[in-house]
């Protein structure tokens, strides 16, 4: 194979023969040995005696344990291998106790190791004697020292009701000090205490605030968010409340009403009041005041081709005034939705019990529109008591509105193009305080003064009822995903639920100090607001993701003042910019506020 010549030994020839007959290789191999007889060579017929015993044929368990004592000296350093083995390591602890200093009170932090891994209960230290104070001294002040009434009454009174064990005496110099006669005494109580008075160690509570609060980001990682105040609108108004602020869709202009019953339409960026409407009751009725008209809620249609603003106006029910800030072809939409709803409209229309309910389409024209005001659709419910809010559904042609007072009318939902008014509820199971649209499925959430009821339009049924834990729910608002709602109350709270969660409120926010009106989502940024009566807007970082999994971050940032306090009431209403990260808000002061992000 190798090409090599290879010379054969007599030996390998032998043992290539044996290999060919088949036989063992090796010449000296005995495949048959003789048997030899271990035991003896006599006849046994129960065989042989095992005189083995079982104990050598299973591991000795007291070699186990000395070698798991090697490891484990080994492991913690008393055992060195390699330097002498177990001698030296031996040899080495001792030298180590030689040079090892001790205390001679050993307290809790000078105890060694070996004491901390002794059997037994820990040694607690005798707790120390309280200090002497000055009236223990040899030479008081004056005012520790008794008078005759004083030493009388102290003398007459039970040793231990006594403030003092001790008369206070004054000694002109430390060596005219007499012995203590209750020495032996005290140190006889003290011991006694010692010896029968059992002790415990008393943990104490985490001091580090970096454990306690959670950790959030920096909020200049969080921008942008409104951080100051921008452009302040004058309210055309005879002195009152602003009571609600609303943005158009395009965020160029801005809606702002008070309790006088006026509705101010402003240019956002420029401050300029472009109209003003003055709405008052049927028959003539005053603005403001108890019977008259009071705006305390707008809602801009959420479609760009109706320019409609929804007015809740207290007593004078529900109006749709037509704005005209659209071009010539959304005005010709606008002309379009409002006619096709004024002759839709009937006297009458019914709940959903078939019963009658008293509300009435009829144009309108305000007291300050003028010929360029134009017409104006108002809905006028007779009978359906104050309305306090209005909420525009996603398509823009559904509107909710609100009388708490109304009983079974206290939920209205008008379909604007056909001029028609449903009462979809015939118990509202408390007075509604507030209500919403889901954006983008058939729910409607209604708010009552403790509880939020989710219903299905289409099917008609309660879907989830969630509990907030609040006294009083003062306003609401859906986030734009649809999956998150908030709240607000009148006992300075926040509530955050997650409806895929749980009915239980996800967060509890409690960062204002008095009454909070309003709260709201921005519906591009990831920001949240609430306005209170402590004058003050709070904004904060509300990201929602897409992963099921992670909970949404809430990040206080920014605490905005700009509103005066007055008679206990400070911001009625926030409204965001749909575009931009700003904030307006209106409040008691009369002061119609912007906020914008300037760094």
């Amino acid at each position: 194979m190798h090409d090599k010549h290879i010379i054969l030994s007599d030996r390998d020839l032998e043992i290539i023969r044996r290999l060919q007959k088949g036989a063992f290789a090796h010449p000296e191999h005995e495949a048959y040995p003789p048997q030899v007889d271990v035991y003896c060579d006599e006849l046994n017929i129960f065989g042989p005696s095992i005189a083995e015993p079982k104990r050598r044929f299973v591991p000795s368990k007291w070699e186990l344990m000395k070698v798991t004592r090697m490891v484990k000296a080994i492991k913690e350093g008393r055992m060195v291998v390699g330097k002498g083995g177990e001698a030296a390591a031996a040899r080495e602890k001792r030298e180590e106790k030689q040079r090892q200093v001790y205390l001679l009170w050993k307290e809790e932090e000078g105890e060694d190791e070996e004491e901390r891994r002794r059997k037994g209960p820990r040694h607690i230290p005798a707790p120390k004697l309280p200090l002497p104070g000055h009236a223990e001294s040899y030479n008081p002040p004056e005012e520790y020292l008794f008078s005759k009434e004083e030493e009388e009454e102290w003398r007459a009174m039970d040793p231990e009701d006594r403030p003092l064990p001790f008369l206070p005496k004054k000694f002109s110099s430390l060596r005219a000090v007499g012995a203590y006669s209750g020495f032996i005494k005290e140190r006889f109580e003290r011991c006694l205490d010692l010896y029968l008075c059992p002790r415990s160690l008393k943990k104490q509570g985490v001091t580090d605030a970096s454990v306690l609060l959670p950790s959030l980001p920096n909020p200049r990682d969080l921008r942008p968010f409104p951080t100051s105040k921008a452009i302040e609108y004058v309210h055309a108004m005879d002195g009152g409340r602003v009571r609600a602020v609303a943005l158009s869709l395009d965020g160029q202009y801005l809606a702002s009403g008070g309790e006088d019953g006026r509705v101010c339409l402003w240019e956002v960026e420029s401050g300029y009041c472009l109209k003003t409407w003055r709405l008052k009751r049927e028959g003539g009725g005053e603005c403001g005041g108890e019977d008259g008209v009071k705006v305390l809620a707008l809602a801009w249609n959420p479609n760009p081709a109706h320019h409609v603003l929804a007015v809740a106006g207290g007593r004078g029910g529900a109006f749709l005034l037509r704005t005209r800030t659209g071009g010539k072809e959304d005005e010709e939409v606008t002309e379009a939705l409002l006619t096709s709803g004024l002759e839709g409209s009937r006297s009458s229309s019914t709940t959903s019990a078939g019963k009658s309910i008293g509300v009435k389409w009829q144009a309108y024209k305000s007291a300050e529109g003028g010929e360029e005001g134009g017409d104006d659709l108002v809905l006028r419910m007779e009978g359906g008591g104050e309305c306090t809010s209005v909420r525009w559904h996603s398509k823009g042609d559904y509107l909710a509105s609100v009388s708490p007072t109304g009983g079974s009318q206290s939920v209205m939902i008008h379909q604007v193009s056909k001029g028609k008014t449903q009462c979809p509820f015939r118990k509202t199971h408390g007075a509604v305080q507030a209500l919403a649209f889901h954006p983008n499925k058939p729910f409607f959430f209604v708010a009552t003064q403790t509880h939020i009821r989710v219903y299905h339009l289409l099917k008609q049924v309660l879907v989830k009822k969630l509990l907030t834990g609040c006294k009083w729910i003062s306003s609401l608002d859906v986030h734009p995903s649809g999956d998150h709602v908030i709240i607000s109350s009148y006992d300075r709270r926040v509530v955050w639920f997650d409806l895929d969660l749980s009915s239980l409120p996800f967060k509890t926010l409690k960062y204002h100090t008095k009454a909070v009106r309003a709260v709201a989502f921005h519906r591009t940024y990831p920001l949240m607001a609430s306005a209170a009566d402590d004058g003050t807007v709070h904004v904060f970082h509300a990201t929602v993701y897409d992963d099921l999994m992670q909970n949404p971050l809430i990040v206080p940032v920014k605490i905005l003042r700009g509103h005066e306090v007055v008679k206990e009431v400070g911001v009625m209403a926030i409204a965001f910019h749909p575009s931009q990260p700003w904030v307006v808000s209106g409040g008691a002061d009369g002061k119609v506020i912007l906020y914008q992000d300037a760094y």
